[in-house]
């Protein structure tokens, strides 16, 4: 099954970030396991590139988008 993840407000990557971002973190790396999973995360930019690249190893596909543009 290809499941598709779209995050908007959050950058799911340092789970210890808060609550809601662990909890779908966690949800993402369990549907990895057996499932082929997307993640569409809104680019940050108190987010390293370090922090995009391991987020990768958790998904099959990570498609950053900017944020430029996007009122918070």
């Amino acid at each position: 099954m290809r499941i598709l993840v779209l995050s908007y407000h959050n950058f799911l990557y340092r789970p210890s970030r808060g609550a809601t971002e662990g909890r779908t973190f966690n949800l993402i790396k369990c549907l990895d396991q057996n499932q082929d999973v997307t993640l569409f995360p809104r680019r940050l930019e108190n987010v390293s590139e370090t922090e995009s690249e391991e987020l990768k190893t958790f998904t099959d596909h990570l498609v950053l988008f900017p944020s430029w543009g996007i009122p918070d």
